[in-house]
């Protein structure tokens, strides 16, 4: 309970320390983490929650490292020094999965060294850098199994309040013109998503995006968690009103979908996934069909929906569906894709051929490393993917890899861990009291 409590008042005075010490603010956040780790880890769950945790600080590094890449080398260095021996035991049936992942990081890191220019050189390397940490994180989760109790649950409730309490002060805070959306020295690094534009809450995140990806993590492990008691209900909630609080339209179709699903589910219980399916694909089938003869409608829509969100910048680059900047990003992929003959070329490849990434995870594997590069990050997921058709992992999972650039994203390998631990161990499933 320490543990929690600190996280809410740091998650409060963070956002005013923006104002006050930001030249010590990334310092004093790692301080909190030792804090964090000092109370919290006698706990079986520890290494989950301050992962977790660290990724809260989306848009910080110190010394060119993310936050959430120092916390994973610091959880690195505890697991070889805590559990010795054993750190080096994965389970047979994780073998496989953790191969896919070191050949899916050397197929990009060989196909950054295609790039003749130094500085898309230097980038490709950072990616494959990215990948590699996936991999570790991969390997130091699977051996930590979580203990689905009321403190887990707890402590996710801990995280989504956090998430949200510090969005809302760093809203108010750059509303008011009392912070700025970068901070920068030899030392550390904040980048800050800028409101003046667009009104969207992205609390230490640099990317809206990315916060609400956040929640749509947290939904994940609630629904594993599979109860229904009233923490369970309020996490939910909490959850989804970080997704609309993003202002992100896909965010928002997340949203809507989820709260579709649980009336079914609570209506018709076990038909709930079978007749939300049929909605869904009654609804795709009738888009599709009567595109051409409503395209002027869908346009308009889009618009009408942007400027009433509060995102009238948008319009810039998606006034309308047809010539949404993402949509033009796929057409214009696939059209590369095509003539490279699916072999790929190298990372940020669409650098050369329009002005932002694909916004879509397999495409942007397929441009930069082929569709060899695809076929093992099918195998690193296959543990998730295969069940794509359960509800949950449709709109939480496959949807955000549809519509982001998310190879080297490592909170969704956080996830892949947890799911291989729900099929591999009998324990997880109902929650459990202590």
């Amino acid at each position: 309970m320490k543990s929690s409590k600190l996280v809410l008042f740091f998650s409060i005075i963070n956002p005013f320390l923006l104002i006050f010490l930001r030249e010590n603010l990334v310092l004093l956040i790692l301080v909190q983490f030792f804090f964090i780790f000092y109370f919290k880890r006698k706990d079986s769950n520890f290494p989950w929650f301050i992962y977790l945790y660290s990724f809260l600080f989306f848009g910080v590094s110190f010394i060119s490292f993310k936050i959430y890449d120092i916390c994973l080398i610091s959880l690195l260095v505890y697991s070889v020094y805590t559990l010795k021996s054993s750190f080096f035991h994965i389970k047979k049936n994780h073998g496989f999965t953790l191969l896919s992942s070191v050949l899916f990081f050397l197929v990009y890191l060989l196909y950054s060294f295609k790039s003749s220019d130094i500085v898309l050189f230097k980038e490709s390397a950072l990616e494959s850098f990215r990948i590699f940490f996936s991999v570790v994180l991969l390997y130091v989760f699977l051996l930590y199994p979580p203990k689905l109790n009321n403190d887990f649950l707890y402590d996710l409730k801990t995280l989504s309040y956090s998430n949200l309490l510090s969005g809302f002060l760093i809203f108010t805070l750059m509303k008011f013109q009392l912070i700025d959306i970068k901070y920068q020295s030899v030392f550390f690094d904040i980048t800050l998503f800028s409101i003046q534009k667009e009104l969207r809450m992205a609390s230490f995140y640099s990317d809206p995006n990315k916060f609400y990806l956040f929640f749509t993590v947290i939904l994940f492990l609630v629904d594993k968690i599979n109860d229904r008691n009233k923490k369970v209900f309020e996490l939910r909630f909490i959850c989804l009103l970080g997704l609309l609080l993003s202002f992100s339209r896909v965010a928002m179709l997340i949203c809507f979908l989820y709260i579709i699903f649980k009336f079914f589910e609570k209506r018709i219980g076990k038909y709930s996934e079978k007749a939300l399916k049929i909605f869904v694909s009654t609804s795709l089938v009738l888009f599709i069909s009567t595109f051409h003869l409503m395209k002027d409608f869908y346009n308009d829509f889009v618009g009408y929906f942007t400027v009433l969100i509060g995102r009238e910048d948008s319009l810039r680059y998606s006034a309308t569906l047809t010539e949404e900047s993402r949509v033009l990003a796929w057409g214009y992929s696939l059209i590369k894709i095509n003539s490279a003959n699916w072999m790929g070329e190298k990372p940020f490849y669409w650098n050369s051929f329009f002005y932002m990434p694909p916004h879509n995870t397999f495409l942007s594997i397929i441009l930069d490393v082929g569709i060899i590069g695809l076929l093992f990050y099918f195998l690193v997921f296959k543990a998730l993917l295969i069940d794509w058709n359960k509800f949950s992992i449709l709109i939480l999972i496959v949807v955000p890899l549809f519509i982001l650039d998310l190879q080297s994203f490592r909170i969704f390998y956080l996830i892949l861990a947890f799911h291989i631990h729900q099929n591999d161990s009998s324990h997880l499933g109902k929650l459990k009291s202590n």
